[in-house]
């Protein structure tokens, strides 16, 4: 069953919403324990792995928040998807002792093609696997098998595994419908699954004639050039303004972005962001919303235009970039956007995609 991308913007906020809250409290409840194995390990490479399980499961919570608050998709770089596939398989090793079910990964010769949104395949394919372990019997297996990318620029990632299987009569409704066979499910997550693979290109089917569950997720490769390894982390020297009002988020940029080479200074009121466009040089100005006193309708939007034109009259040059956490921040045509939550490396990429369209 292929669901298109128009199925998506048929859902309601509600759904919506119960989606963005089902996603997120997985990721956070496996951050928890992630961190949780971290204090109590003495072992220096346990400590690494499992906080770096929990940065990913993290980043994932982050993710679903902002698509929650209608952002667009997250710049992702592209991933071989044979190691996307372990990652996932890996990421999940300790659900699968748990539930005493053994993960494998089957991945076909040629299957290092990378693939586009690793992040949410990866989302998607975790949804799968967890599905998988909780309808698997003790003692038994999963299996993510990955082919190698076909002429039409597609990978298939396929899980497997032994349970009892999708009825017939459930067959047909599978995606479309809320409801669940689990006493503990939501049903949410394969409804919410097709979504979002329909919305990056891919599709999600439940596949005939096997023993127990076998779904197919078909996913696009990325371009050539685009799986190139190119340096977008130094920013050049780069002199930033910042308006923010919350001193941790300062704290964050201040080192993230001084990493990669640029130069910030931080103010935490218009009045002083307004006496900075007026009285220094800069190369990228960077507004979080809040400081402002408005984040939503007309006069946000105007105030917006007025302060981006304040800071181009005297550098016409200047690249200014918008920051948000609210789902209805006014969107001008003069400035690029991004949504809170974010990290440094995609504050990094999003002002280099916002210069190189100056």
């Amino acid at each position: 069953m292929i669901v298109r991308r128009r199925a998506a913007a048929s859902t309601s906020c509600a759904d919506g919403l119960a989606a963005t809250i089902h996603e997120t409290a997985n990721a956070l409840t496996v951050v928890l324990g992630w961190l949780e194995r971290a204090r109590e390990t003495r072992d220096e490479k346990a400590l690494a792995d499992a906080l770096r399980h929990a940065e990913s499961r993290a980043r994932w919570a982050r993710d679903e928040l902002r698509r929650g608050l209608g952002a667009a998709t997250h710049v992702d770089a592209p991933e071989p998807a044979d190691e996307l596939a372990h990652r996932t398989v890996e990421d999940l090793v300790t659900e699968a002792n748990r539930t005493r079910v053994t993960l494998a990964v089957d991945a076909a010769p040629g299957s290092d093609a990378s693939v586009r949104d690793p992040g949410v395949a990866w989302q998607i394919l975790t949804n799968l696997v967890l599905n998988a372990l909780a309808a698997s019997p003790p003692d038994s297996d999963v299996r993510v098998a990955v082919s190698r990318r076909d002429e039409a620029g597609i990978v298939r990632f396929t899980v497997s595994d032994r349970g009892p299987g999708i009825a017939p009569e459930r067959r047909s409704e599978l995606f479309a419908s809320r409801a669940t066979t689990r006493a503990d499910g939501s049903g949410i997550g394969l409804w919410h699954a097709s979504l979002l693979a329909a919305e990056h290109g891919g599709t999600l089917a439940l596949l005939e004639g096997a023993t127990g569950a076998r779904f197919e997720l078909a996913w696009p490769a990325a371009d050539e050039a685009a799986s190139e390894s190119v340096n977008h982390e130094r920013l050049h020297d780069l002199r930033i303004l910042l308006l923010e009002d919350d001193a941790a988020i300062i704290e964050l940029l201040e080192i993230g972005l001084a990493a990669r080479g640029a130069t910030v200074e931080a103010v935490r009121s218009k009045e002083d962001l307004e006496h900075a466009l007026r009285t220094k040089e800069y190369e990228v100005v960077l507004l979080d919303l809040s400081p402002l006193g408005m984040d939503t309708g007309t006069a946000a939007a105007t105030e917006l235009e007025r302060l981006v034109a304040l800071g181009r009259e005297r550098m016409p040059g200047i690249t200014v970039l918008a920051i948000s956490g609210s789902a209805l921040a006014p969107v001008t045509s003069t400035l690029a956007w991004l949504r809170k939550p974010f990290s440094p490396r995609e504050l990094t990429l999003a002002i280099v995609a916002a210069r190189s369209r100056r």
